[in-house]
């Protein structure tokens, strides 16, 4: 039954070359059978109802029916629930309902649901789309599910344009027109409060919204990118193909390391396989990452808690981290090469080599960037730097030698509150407060740090 393709592990949407692209059923009659078709259309999970999309429950305390509200969990081996299948909440579920019957019996509906989920290992699900009017109850009822469901993610199904409003609704209603999915997407995920196991199921519709709205959309936790067939065109040859537009859309995503979902009757010939086909030639060519991209990416779109240099000595990692900012030491070299040109320029009587102080020096990189600088404009200099991190003084003292900053550079192991330097600095050169704000939470050591500098001149 087990797609031999398909890794267990659910967290990584993508392996190698291929990415992960799975098929939504809206009905199933057999479930076997839905899996088995997966390895024919190169295909590796089933997205399926959890429950019979007719089985709507009454829960009034009485039973009336003996048949189960679902299939058996033996239709299945263990790993294929855990691995290759994906848990479709029933659709009809309505949790901003005006009847009150309603709202009750779906909140009831998604409890038994959540709960047959966890029961079959089907680690992920996919949430019905909230209503486009209001969805106060809808985001408190799925976060009040986090509490007994915490290893369960549950995807909530927004699409990315509100489809066209039924001859039965109001269209003068100014809610249909003006709400933003994202809108109602955001106003969900911050009832959660950012819950960790809350993520979107995104729909791509036929007509996509503006640029500014995409943008938005790549900077949510979107794990599941729905493709509706009937999105797709037919080429020359008769094989499916998406807009250019869509095909944008999509290398955006696929360096955010999503998994598709192809949803719809097939409109092409060859079954599901087709679109399979298309999907992966699309992720074969799509534009590479650059070197500074792939570097980044674990960190794309995860808050990062503040560094604090002060009280930790940081990793090595995290100074490579710092050192792959394409732009920031490209900048400092250039202020400081504009520093040293100015004080020649306005106070030449200062004696060579004017002496720069680096005041949290780290592995090097403004060292190097203010010794770039001095070749540049051809003004010797005397570079101080300055680490309390032993472990970054040890780096500092190689590079001393490996790099011929002998004669150059001095290496002082102090906390810069503590140091007392020989003579006084013309240039101060520090980026304590990090790339972003005050993420390091030091300014008051470069408060103190102004006493190295030169009174008149520094």
């Amino acid at each position: 039954v087990r797609n031999p393709s398909c890794k267990s592990n659910r967290g990584s949407a993508m392996s190698g070359e291929h990415v992960r692209i799975g098929r939504l059923f809206t009905c199933v009659p057999s479930a076997h059978s839905a899996v088995e078709s997966l390895a024919p259309n190169e295909m590796y999970f089933a997205v399926m109802p959890l429950a019979h999309p007719r089985s709507r429950r009454e829960f009034n305390g009485v039973t009336n029916r003996d048949e189960p509200f679902t299939r058996s969990d033996l239709t299945l081996p263990s790993n294929v629930w855990s691995s290759n299948v994906i848990g479709a909440l029933s659709p009809w579920i309505n949790l901003d309902s005006t009847s009150h019957r309603v709202r009750m019996n779906s909140e009831k509906a998604i409890k038994q649901e959540l709960m047959w989920a966890q029961h079959i290992s089907c680690p992920s699900v996919i949430a019905p789309t909230p209503s486009r009017h209001g969805c106060r109850n809808y985001s408190r009822a799925i976060y009040g599910q986090f509490a007994g469901h915490s290893n369960t993610t549950i995807h909530v199904h927004m699409p990315m344009v509100w489809p066209d409003v039924p001859d039965g609704e109001d269209k003068d209603d100014p809610a249909d027109k003006s709400v933003d999915p994202w809108e109602t997407w955001n106003e969900i995920r911050m009832n959660a409060e950012h819950h960790s196991s809350l993520c979107c199921a995104l729909e791509v519709t036929s007509d996509l919204p503006s640029e500014e709205s995409i943008e938005q959309w790549l900077a949510e936790p979107v794990k599941l990118l729905i493709l509706p067939t009937s999105i797709f065109l037919t080429n020359s040859t008769g094989f499916p193909v998406l807009s250019k537009r869509h095909q944008t859309l999509l290398n955006g995503f696929f360096s955010r390391s999503v998994d598709l979902i192809v949803s719809g009757r097939p409109r092409h010939e060859g079954d599901m396989l087709r679109y399979s086909q298309y999907l992966q030639h699309l992720y074969a060519t799509r534009p590479e990452l650059s070197e500074s991209e792939r570097f980044e990416q674990p960190y794309w779109d995860y808050l990062q808690i503040p560094l604090q240099p002060l009280a930790d000595n940081l990793e090595s990692q995290t100074y490579e981290v710092f050192e792959k900012d394409p732009v920031k030491y490209v900048n400092y070299e250039q202020a400081v090469f504009l520093a040293l040109q100015d004080l020649k320029k306005n106070h030449p009587s200062l004696p060579d080599p004017l002496v720069v102080m680096v005041v949290g020096a780290g592995r090097g990189p403004l060292v190097r960037s203010s010794l770039r600088a001095s070749e540049r404009c051809g003004i010797p200099i005397f570079v101080y730097a300055l680490d309390k991190n032993p472990n970054a003084v040890v780096t500092l003292r190689n590079m001393r030698i490996t790099e011929n900053w002998v004669g150059k550079v001095e290496v002082v192991h102090s906390d810069m509150r503590d140091f007392n330097p020989d003579c006084k600095a013309d240039i101060l050169v520090s980026e304590l407060l990090g790339s972003f704000g005050d993420n390091e939470l030091s300014p008051e050591c470069l408060d103190g740090a102004q006493r190295f500098l030169k009174r008149d001149t520094g």
